[in-house]
């Protein structure tokens, strides 16, 4: 055998020995010798991927493994901590080839990137599953993926902070149900679970009764005929003369619907009334006809300059001045 062709031989030997180490996940350096090669086989564990414990901090991490003279695309390690991480975003600096950020990817996607929910994420002694992005340079953590919301399949359940709910009815209100999908109601139903309204029955329901629903944060409304009641402020007392009900009048002349207006409110008639305790007219009087003339009423009277019987059942007294 000539020296040729062993020197041949080994390079062959050479070669394919360093296919079968890259395949294990190692790098093999282009000038590496036969003499490397051991440490290079020796790296191999796991399935060929390195198992490296760190050293340095929790929050910048450092390790070292055999025959690594680069970072490269793909590049994989179990890490195992030796101290729980310090920071959300912690880095990792293997064989001195420069500190770079530890992420956790999204769970949609492979280009977004986040650090960890905790400080101590990365726990001591625990072993993670790592490999380095070089097109966005970072070492990313495959056993601790961020779950996104959209990324969510399924329904969230009410004991973990969901409605339970595939979709929602359109203008619809949602309502606990302990830990059972939320009840979906309408505006109608959310009124009369909370009593909104107090019914006023006409000739029954007392003064005092409608104020307290009124200052109870309730909206007492009532029906007389056609003609709705409509609470909307609370008076202070029987004499106060301030707005207290709006009047919603059937409209004889404009068809079946009602109309709302201030003239048909109870303060703007009251305070044109004049009180039982006394008070100044500022318009006429007049007394209907008088059918029972040995009755007390108020009657009309004028003052003439004759004298003239009076009308008993007629329209009016006279009184000779």
């Amino acid at each position: 055998m000539s020296v040729q062709s062993e020197i041949d031989r080994l390079n062959a030997a050479k070669t394919s020995l360093a296919a079968a180490i890259a395949d294990q996940g190692v790098e093999v350096p282009g000038d590496a010798g036969l003499e490397d090669y051991a440490a290079l086989v020796a790296s191999i564990k796991t399935g060929g991927i390195p198992v490296v414990t760190t050293a340095g901090t929790g929050n910048a991490y450092t390790a070292t493994v055999e025959g690594i003279t680069e970072l490269y695309n793909g590049l994989t390690l179990v890490l195992i901590p030796h101290v729980s991480s310090s920071a959300f975003i912690p880095t990792l600096n293997l064989n001195g080839l420069g500190a770079v950020q530890i992420r956790r990817t999204y769970s949609s996607t492979t280009m977004g990137n986040d650090g960890g929910f905790y400080q101590n994420w990365l726990y001591e002694s625990v072993p993670v599953l790592i490999s380095y992005d070089a097109s966005n340079p970072r070492w990313i953590v495959h056993t601790m993926s961020k779950p996104e919301a959209i990324d969510l399949k399924g329904i969230v359940p009410a004991s973990k902070g969901g409605t339970g709910k595939q979709s929602l009815t359109s203008g619809s209100y949602l309502v606990g149900n302990g830990t059972a999908a939320v009840q979906l109601k309408t505006p109608a139903q959310v009124r009369e679970d909370i009593g909104t309204f107090f019914t006023v029955t006409y000739n029954t329901t007392t003064y005092a009764e409608a104020r307290a629903a009124v200052l109870a944060g309730q909206m007492p409304v009532f029906r007389k005929g056609t003609d709705i009641g409509v609470c909307v402020q609370a008076p202070a007392s029987e004499t106060d003369t301030t707005q207290f009900v709006f009047l919603i009048k059937y409209n004889q002349d404009g068809g079946d619907y009602y109309t709302l207006s201030s003239n048909n409110s109870y303060g703007y008639y009251r305070s044109f009334w004049l009180s039982k305790f006394g008070g100044t007219l500022t318009g006429a009087l007049t007394a209907a006809e008088d059918t029972a003339p040995a009755t007390a009423k108020v009657r009309n009277t004028a003052l003439v300059s004759t004298e003239t019987a009076p009308t008993v059942n007629g329209v009016i007294n006279w009184t000779y001045a």
